[in-house]
């Protein structure tokens, strides 16, 4: 009877015990579940999404999309044509009389004389009212005075008022050209006559052209 409050005590510290490492295994347990779940979540948080490329063994990250590639020398340029380039044919004028046939019906009346420089030489223009040209003669008659004859001729009024002044001159000041002068009723009916006046003989050449009817005098420098 002695005995048996020690067995009580040795049975109650061997209870304690127990629940002492039943305790301890349980908050082991927390502790080690608690961290578990800590690492998965950092390792969730730091894991990005990776797509491996075929025919390789490791991971590609994910690709954006990239502006489009201009490869060089596939770009048209505009090409722009540059105008025909037309060019003057030299000047070929001689010393020599020249002439030419009736063109049209000529109705034989100058309503413009034109001048103008040109590289080279001067030009002057006889105008015609419509019809056509008359036949011509061109020469010099003196050192000066290149005499232009044309056939046929309004006898009667044979230019448009204005076009010579009270002397019977039309200034000109281009190039070897100083003047055409009214030469008045050639030696033949229907002839007039017109003088170029020029500062020296120069090398000349003489033309036709139509619509307007015209005749032209180049004279060169």
């Amino acid at each position: 009877m002695t005995d048996r409050p020690g067995s009580d005590r040795f049975g109650i510290l061997v209870a304690v015990l127990g629940g002492l490492l039943v305790a301890l295994a349980a908050v082991l347990i927390i502790f080690l579940v608690a961290r578990n779940d800590d690492g998965a979540t950092t390792t969730a948080a730091a894991s990005t999404t990776e797509t491996t490329a075929p025919g390789t063994t490791g991971p590609t990250a994910v690709s954006t999309t990239e502006a489009p590639t201009t490869t060089l020398g596939t770009t048209t340029t505009p090409t722009t044509t540059a105008a025909p380039t037309t060019t003057a044919p030299p000047f070929t004028g001689t010393l020599d009389d020249k002439s030419g046939p009736v063109i049209g019906s000529p109705s034989g009346r100058v309503i413009d004389i034109r001048s103008a420089d040109h590289d080279g030489y001067a030009r002057v223009v006889f105008d015609f009212s419509p019809g056509g040209v008359p036949s011509y003669f061109v020469g010099y008659t003196d050192a000066v005075t290149l005499t232009v004859i044309l056939y046929p001729m309004n006898d009667g009024d044979p230019y448009d008022p204005g076009l010579f002044d009270a002397g019977g001159s039309h200034p000109v000041n281009a190039g070897e050209i100083v003047s055409v002068e009214d030469g008045g009723m050639g030696a033949g009916s229907g002839e007039y006559s017109f003088e170029i006046v020029v500062t020296a003989q120069r090398p000349f050449s003489v033309g036709t052209l139509a619509d307007p009817p015209r005749l032209y005098v180049d004279i060169g420098d």
